[in-house]
């Protein structure tokens, strides 16, 4: 009988850290402005300082820039942020946002790989301009493309 974990071909993986902590760890990693030690990490945590280091280590690979995809690849965009009606008026008319614009929020790209792997990236627009060459860099010529209808 073959078992399956939601952990298998993730950094998690082979842990006997519990999830809990992985997930403070990239919280603490991804918010410390100026980094975080394995020794700060490590009291935060309550675990030793050479799982911190190593937890550490994995999580800084996992959020590497140079990712790339292979096989059918599935990619949209999207914008996240607030909605207009739940902004101060003063707010909406000192930067002239429009009910039902997208001006205000922030364009992310997804890339996910059906095998497993995904990239996500905060791009300055959702244009072929931006979205082309992100796409040549990190998917393989082999691959197939899936979207929405991004053009040519």
């Amino acid at each position: 009988m073959n078992s399956y974990s939601v952990k298998v071909g993730t950094i998690f993986q082979s842990s006997k850290v519990p999830l809990q902590k992985w997930f403070a760890a990239i919280a603490l990693i991804t918010d410390a402005k100026k980094g975080i030690s394995s020794l700060q990490l490590a009291r935060h945590l309550d675990v030793n300082k050479n799982t911190a280091w190593y937890m550490q280590k994995l999580i800084r690979r996992a959020m590497e820039e140079d990712i790339e995809l292979d096989g059918v690849i599935e990619i949209d965009e999207t914008f996240v942020g607030g909605s207009v009606s739940n902004m101060h008026k003063s707010y909406v008319e000192k930067h002239n946002i429009h009910p039902g614009g997208m001006e205000h929020k922030v364009p992310v790209l997804g890339m996910m790989e059906r095998k497993g792997k995904i990239v996500l990236k905060v791009i300055p627009k959702a244009n072929k301009e931006v979205i082309r060459p992100m796409l040549n860099q990190r998917i393989t010529c082999e691959s197939v493309v899936i979207t929405d209808g991004f053009g040519p």
